[in-house]
């Protein structure tokens, strides 16, 4: 009889736990200055609180926006949070997390390069559609753009060396935004479609 009490206590434990976040709060993956940085720039923190075994918060870039008083009201600063593997594989594995960006996304290029719609397919982060995209402009297209600002003729979609996973979170005052997860190099090889999911689905906000 206690025996069987004990098991239905248990299981009303993790039933609550299932629901509340509260029993066993992950902490999210971030050093405590690059959390002070993001949430000075943006009034919140953002970050993963699961990553596969052998990534670690390697840096975080925060843009300048310079001052102009034609644009009373500018747009926050993308932040991007930068994980890599460390020790002698030092960038061998690296995901880099950038928000907020626009929702739903554009997937424009470029000088209006346009995805290959063969390059994008869809997913589900939290119940919510989300946006998977396989590859990257070329090497080419890009120098082009640096050395040119022109775009070559017949430019050509690199499927190889980088994996987007693009989705959407609510603010915690109601505004939505948009989330970029991106892996490099080659992430066929050591990152599936399904754990980049479970590490945007890890993500929680820290006001």
């Amino acid at each position: 009889m206690h025996r069987v009490v004990l098991l239905l206590s248990m299981t009303t434990l993790l039933l609550a736990c299932s629901i509340s976040s509260a029993c066993s709060p992950r902490e999210i993956i971030l050093s405590s200055d690059a959390a002070d940085e993001v949430r000075h720039a943006l009034g919140y923190v953002l970050a993963p609180t699961y990553l596969p075994k052998g990534l670690e918060f390697l840096d975080v870039h925060i843009p300048e926006i310079p001052s102009s008083t034609a644009v009373p009201y500018p747009p926050p600063p993308v932040v991007s949070l930068t994980y890599s593997s460390s020790g002698d594989e030092l960038g061998a594995h690296v995901l880099l997390v950038m928000y907020p960006n626009t929702w739903p996304p554009y997937f424009e290029g470029p000088s209006n390069l346009q995805t290959p719609e063969d390059a994008i397919s869809e997913s589900t982060v939290k119940h919510r559609t989300a946006y998977v995209v396989r590859g990257m402009w070329s090497e080419e297209v890009q120098s082009a753009l640096r050395e040119t600002g022109e775009v070559p003729v017949d430019p050509e979609w690199d499927y190889i060396t980088a994996t987007s996973l693009q989705f959407a979170l609510d603010l915690p005052g109601g505004e939505t935004i948009g989330v970029m997860l991106a892996v490099i190099p080659n992430p066929a090889a050591w990152i599936s479609d399904t754990e980049l999911v479970r590490i945007a689905e890890s993500f929680r906000f820290v006001e």
